[in-house]
């Protein structure tokens, strides 16, 4: 028979009796503190450190050491000398009878025997539990359980003994390990603290939002206070005489007068407004170090701004980067990098302690999802038959029929694809395919497995198949209850193969083609001296074949849904970009013109490198003018009156807003006290004479273009005159700068967005043609790599942390840590071996199964390979990995452990929720042949293109049989 096509069968185990495991009685104390030490935090530790212990003062590690060790043995020997079809009640009883010298019911009360019995348990339980003793004859001593399993049940049901099989089945028994002991809980592993949460960005981001906007409403509260806020008054000056003039006036011929050297509170704000500001500027305004009713307003709010471009500065390199992203093509997968941001990346924490370790002795918590069931579908050819009529040649009496058929070459070919066939056909020399259904059934299954994502198909195994069933049912039945699954569904793929095949026949192709060598077939039909008409009678032939499934062996099963599973793959293919090779994509510009402010624009001049910006205007500028005149001489027409006035120009966008004047002046007359100096500026006016000092500052109404300016003096010598006008920027000087400055952003942003597009088409051309840098068997090479990584991880409940066999040698090359070297290897050969990773089949489940801060990005990933692209995006995946014959109590010691078993031979010593996929192991291994069949055959009917001339010239005719089927008469074919 030939092979069709294979699949696996995934099913729950068959259901054991409660007979099928042998049990521990009564726990030992040894088990008894063990089973206590599970309520310890550390309790997997506890537990080994209690076997090491146990270990340490001496137990019996053999069989030899057993009280009745020389008897036991003395008996296995015994019934091993017995024909298998003769073991039963009555030679088991004879042969503890020679062995003990004494009758069943003495031995199983005997102290030593009792004793025995829970030393062996505890010589089984220590071994599985301490690596070192894992060279000890474990097979030997669970023989020895066994055997005194048998006298108890030959003490408690003889006639349990006498049904066939029975004796060996007890002797095969698996060893059901102390449920409230194994498997031991797994090894606490602290999910690394790492650096506490990166909570500085938003600490930082959230004060600096809190202190710029107290400076905005603090900036916002000075700008609206009315003038009468700020002090006008003159300051008085100490003395209308300084010391310098002191002689001068003495001689009472002069005298002078200048102001104070540093005058103070003119421009501030009155000790009764600065009360009444709000606390949130108070605050604002003491946090730089001033003081409302000392500073002028004008330095102050400088001061205010200047902090307030230096938190917006920092908002803005925080907030700002999240729009921005790196582009990178990774095998024509564009993924975006993460934005870049202004605090360092978190310090890596320091690896585990792995001091005391050689390797990982934790294990996880996965446990066999079921067994499957290899099935192959093969078919036998089994008959040809005849079908409805092809053809009907008729030739009457006395006529002659000739048909002459040629060919020709032509360069031309006409393929015309019809749904139904023709009526008529000539042939010559036909053939048939001869695999045609084993093609289909291939074709049939793939496409069943593309209608998920990821590989349902092992290299060995084919498809696999889950059959389940419903939870509150029993599973008792669950192997006939597959076997019939399995039987429809390779009986449903041929059918549907099968009528893939009729339907292609159905597909009527022409070709014409006219070849160099001409080919003439004739026909002749003479009837002309027949004695009636005849008539052929052509039949379609099919080939019926009988197909049959075959079951090849039961594999375990391990179901496994790893989380993310491209995740390292995306870190370390973002890591690894190199300078040059991202694509920055520009940051969107989603402001307007109004919202362009002196503080946040240089983030824009940065981000889009804008050339030919002009600086925003000044918030406050100065305009100055000096007058002076004299000395007068004695003799000056003018003596002691000077007349002057100009106009003081304020900046395009400025209005004016303070004046301040300073005086410095010196008179002759004897009565100095009797002078006067009158200025005005704009609307404001003031005379300067004994009774007021020497400097002076007042609010002004907002003058633009210039402010007129006029002095006269009476009875003064000499004098200079300082005057000092604050402006402030108008709203259409903001207005006009901000329009300039957004146009040339606007541009500069336009400029690197087209750059960008045009980098990113090219690049994604050129991920287009270059057919992603891997071929699909590289990125499922790729899937299965990632995939097995993480399901060893889950398997182990570790994270590679520990694997570090080499050390830099005296001479600083790398050398081999030959001690964990050998360690490390045999946990390896352990997973590598233990697992068909080859038949490993997976399926990626949608994006939005993983991390939601991620589904944006995941959603963006693009290649041209469907399967590699679900890869990328996939939030989960569920993997189903066989584990190879033969390693199934090795990987089951494992789980239970978390220990590598090392040494020889390993008995069926597991837990009870393993024994029923044990026993089905252990049936199969036990199983005559290779193969077996599964289900009823049942045929397969393929249409040919062989056309049959049927004996009779009677029309075929079929009838139902009582099978229901309907079948030709004898004489129709």
């Amino acid at each position: 028979m030939e092979d069709l096509f294979r699949f696996f069968l995934v099913r729950p185990a068959t259901k054991v009796g409660p007979d099928a495991m042998l049990h521990m009685e009564q726990p030992t104390d040894f088990i008894a503190q063990l089973r206590d030490a599970r309520s310890n935090v550390n309790a997997n530790r506890v537990m080994r450190d209690l076997a090491q212990r146990f270990v340490s003062n001496g137990y019996a590690d053999s069989v030899d050491k057993l009280r009745l060790g020389a008897k036991l043995q003395s008996l296995g020997k015994k019934l091993a000398d017995v024909p298998a079809d003769q073991l039963n009640a009555s030679t088991v009883k004879q042969a503890v009878v020679d062995a003990f010298g004494a009758a069943v019911a003495k031995v199983v009360v005997l102290d030593d025997f009792v004793k025995d019995r829970g030393a062996a348990w505890d010589a089984i339980i220590a071994i599985k539990l301490v690596r070192s003793e894992h060279g000890r004859p474990l097979v030997t001593i669970v023989h020895a359980i066994r055997l005194m399993g048998l006298i108890e049940r030959l003490a408690e049901d003889p006639a349990s003994l006498n049904r066939p099989g029975a004796v060996k089945a007890l002797l095969e028994r698996p060893i059901a390990l102390p449920a409230e002991v194994f498997p031991l809980p797994p090894t606490p592993v602290d999910k690394p603290a790492g650096p506490p949460p990166d909570t500085s960005r938003e600490e930082v981001l959230k004060a600096t939002h809190k202190e710029a906007r107290q400076i905005r409403a603090a900036l916002d509260e000075l700008a609206f206070l009315e003038p009468r806020a700020l002090n006008e008054d003159s300051l008085q000056g100490p003395d209308p005489v300084p010391v310098p003039m002191a002689a001068v006036a003495r001689r009472g011929s002069s005298g002078a007068f200048t102001p104070p050297a540093a005058p103070h509170k003119l421009f501030t704000l009155k000790p009764e407004v600065a009360q009444k500001l709000s606390a949130g500027t108070t605050a604002a305004i003491k946090n730089i170090g001033l003081t409302p009713t000392e500073t002028r307003i004008d330095r102050l709010a400088h001061k205010l701004e200047t902090r307030l471009g230096h938190m917006l500065e920092t908002i803005a390199e925080l907030e700002m980067p999240e729009r921005r992203k790196n582009v990178v093509s990774v095998g024509g997968t564009l993924i975006q990098q993460p934005p870049v941001t202004i605090f360092p990346a978190p310090q890596a924490m320091p690896a585990p302690d792995t001091s005391q370790l050689a390797v990982p002795d934790t294990h996880g918590n996965i446990q066999p999802v079921g067994v499957a069931d290899l099935l192959i579908v093969k078919q036998e050819l089994k008959r040809y038959q005849v079908r409805e009529l092809a053809h009907i040649e008729n030739v009457l009496m006395g006529e002659r029929k000739e048909r002459e058929h040629k060919r020709a070459t032509t360069t031309e070919e006409i393929i015309v694809s019809e749904t139904e066939r023709t009526t008529e056909e000539e042939r010559e020399l036909e053939s048939t395919e001869r695999f045609e259904m084993k093609h289909e059934s291939e074709e049939t299954i793939r496409e069943d497995a593309r209608l998920e994502a990821g590989l349902k198909i092992s290299g060995k195994y084919g498809l696999a198949v889950e059959f389940e069933t419903y939870a509150n049912g029993s599973i008792s039945d669950s192997r006939q209850r597959s076997t019939r699954h399995a039987s429809e569904y390779a009986s449903e793929v041929t059918n549907r193969a099968s009528s893939k095949i009729t339907e292609r026949f159905r597909q009527q192709v022409t070709r014409r083609i006219l070849r160099q060598v001409e080919e003439t077939n004739r026909h002749l039909l003479d009837n002309v001296n027949g004695p009636e008409h005849i008539s052929g009678l052509y039949q379609w032939v099919e080939k019926v074949y009988e197909a049959q499934v075959f079951n090849y062996g039961l594999r375990t099963l391990y179901d496994i849904t790893v989380p993310e599973p491209a995740s390292l793959l995306i870190a370390a293919l973002k890591k690894n970009i190199t300078e040059g090779e991202g694509l920055e994509k520009p940051a969107d510009l989603t402001i307007t013109p109004n919202q362009l402010t002196e503080f946040n624009y240089n983030y824009f001049v940065r981000e889009y490198e804008v050339t030919g910006v002009e600086p925003p205007p000044e918030r406050y500028v100065t305009v100055a003018k000096t007058f002076k005149a004299g000395p007068d001489t004695d003799d000056s027409e003018t003596r002691g009156v000077h007349v002057d006035s100009a106009d003081l120009t304020i900046p395009d966008g400025y209005e004016a807003l303070w004046g301040h004047a300073t005086l410095a002046g010196m008179n002759y007359w004897d009565n100095i006290n009797e002078w006067s100096i009158d200025l005005s500026i704009g609307r404001r006016r003031v005379r300067f004479n004994t009774g007021l000092s020497w400097a002076w500052g007042t609010t002004l109404d907002s003058e633009t273009a210039a402010i007129p300016v006029a002095i006269e003096t009476w009875r003064v010598m000499n004098f200079a005159l300082g005057l000092e006008v604050t402006c402030q920027r108008t709203a259409r000087a903001v207005e006009k700068w901000q329009q300039a400055t957004y146009a040339a952003i606007l541009q500069a942003y336009q400029q690197k967005r087209s750059d960008y597009e045009e980098k990113l088409n090219a690049l994604r051309t050129r991920a287009g043609i270059v057919i992603e840098g891997r071929s699909p068997d590289a990125n499922r090479q790729i899937e299965r790599s990632e995939l097995k990584r993480a399901c060893i991880t889950l398997l182990t409940r570790q994270h590679f942390d520990l694997f570090d066999s080499i050390e830099t040698g005296a001479t600083g090359l790398p050398q081999l840590d030959l001690t964990q070297a050998e360690m490390e290897g045999t946990y390896i050969r352990f997973f590598e071996q233990a697992f068909e990773w080859e038949n490993m089949t997976y399926v990626f489940y949608p994006y939005f199964w993983g991390r939601k801060e991620d589904w944006l990005e995941r959603l963006r990933y693009e290649n041209v390979d469907p399967t590699f692209e679900a890869f990328l995006k996939a939030g989960a995946a569920r993997v189903v990995v066989p584990a190879r014959p033969g390693f199934e109590p090795a990987i089951d010691h494992f789980m239970s452990t978390g220990m590598v078993w090392t040494g020889g031979e390993l008995p069926p010593v597991t837990s009870p929720d393993y024994v029923p996929i044990l026993t089905e192991i252990q049936e199969q291994l036990g199983a005559p042949g290779v193969e077996v069949p599964q289900g009823e055959p049942w045929e397969v009917v393929l249409p040919t293109t062989l056309v049959y001339l049927r004996a009779s010239r009677e029309l075929p005719r079929w009838t139902k049989n009582a099978a229901g089927e309907w079948e030709p008469t004898e004489d129709s074919g």
